[in-house]
């Protein structure tokens, strides 16, 4: 006849192994989840359903810690298959760092995976739609030629119509990229003159034929676009430059335009330039405010490249 106090031990063992099982059985859940969740992001496709439907069957057994990383997982099962407002109800149940999100987008925009990088990116702004350096990563990816999803026109919208990013050049260079850099000093600075920050351009090999800031963007080509800019160049009377320069490849050839050839010392003036893309391969176009050659010094402020209206 088994007593009572060894009846008891036996049943506190019993439960107390039932409970060592499940908490093993969820642990070995999890970690299946997060190796499948690898797997499928290591080859860029979409996990499986069953995964996702098992997660939210199981969230009230887990503990706190794992329903967090349960909560994630699902977030980019919906990102995943494009539904970035499930995506967005996850993340705030699992009470996940927005930055999360836009680490995502960055690590696919590196691969160059541009499409996914923008859907991690829409789903950072929808967060968090006040914060300006995730409307510039959007931008970044935008600039490739996605100008006819919906993100990339709020970023339009959030970006005043340009399709020029860091305009105000309040992050620094980002977004742009400088041409003949052992031919000249490029810094941005505060103007001279002037209460905005400057892209500046100081030519320092007189044989240089070109030195410049600029952005490149595949844009699209039904429109007829209006480049500008506030230029200011310190020269002498022979040395020359282009004002509102762009270029792109027509038929695979280089082609470079502007309105025309300057000369000499030029006071604050805001330039402006109609552009059409419809000829250029793949309508990708780089835009240079100024190109220096030969001497001088030029900066410039409040970039603009933005599509106008039919009259």
């Amino acid at each position: 006849m088994i007593s009572f106090p060894k009846l008891r031990l036996a049943l506190l063992t019993a439960v107390a192994l039932l409970l060592l099982a499940v908490m093993f059985a969820r642990n070995i859940f999890v970690n299946y989840v997060s190796w499948q969740m690898n797997v499928y992001s290591a080859k860029q496709l979409p996990p499986p359903a069953y995964l996702e439907q098992w997660l939210v069957r199981s969230l009230a057994m887990l503990p706190p810690h794992q329903q967090t990383n349960a909560y994630r997982h699902l977030g980019q099962m919906a990102v995943a298959r494009g539904d970035v407002q499930l995506a967005a109800t996850y993340w705030q149940k699992g009470a996940l760092p927005v930055q999360d999100a836009a680490v995502f987008g960055d690590k696919l925009f590196r691969q160059r995976n541009l499409p996914s990088a923008l859907l991690w990116y829409e789903l950072a702004t929808l967060l968090e739609p006040d914060n300006a350096e995730l409307w510039l990563d959007v931008g970044l990816v935008c600039q490739n030629g996605f100008w006819d999803i919906s993100i990339c026109q709020q970023f339009l919208e959030v970006n005043q119509l340009n399709y020029l990013i860091n305009a105000d050049l309040l992050w620094g260079d980002l977004g742009w990229h400088t041409t003949y850099e052992e031919a000249a000093e490029h810094a941005v600075e505060p103007c001279p003159d002037a209460a905005e920050v400057c892209l500046k351009i100081a030519v320092v090999d007189e044989l240089a034929d070109g030195p410049s800031w600029a952005q490149c963007l595949h844009l699209p080509p039904q429109q007829t676009y209006q480049f500008s800019a506030w230029l200011l160049v310190d020269a002498e009377p022979d040395e020359s430059w282009r004002p509102m320069y762009h270029q792109g490849r027509i038929a695979g050839e280089v082609k470079g335009s502007w309105p025309q050839t300057m000369q000499g010392m030029s006071p604050w003036t805001l330039w402006e330039q109609e552009v059409s893309v419809g000829d250029f391969d793949d309508y990708r176009v780089c835009f240079h405010p100024i190109r220096l050659a030969g001497g001088g010094t030029a900066w410039i402020h409040s970039p603009q490249l933005v599509a106008m209206r039919d009259e």
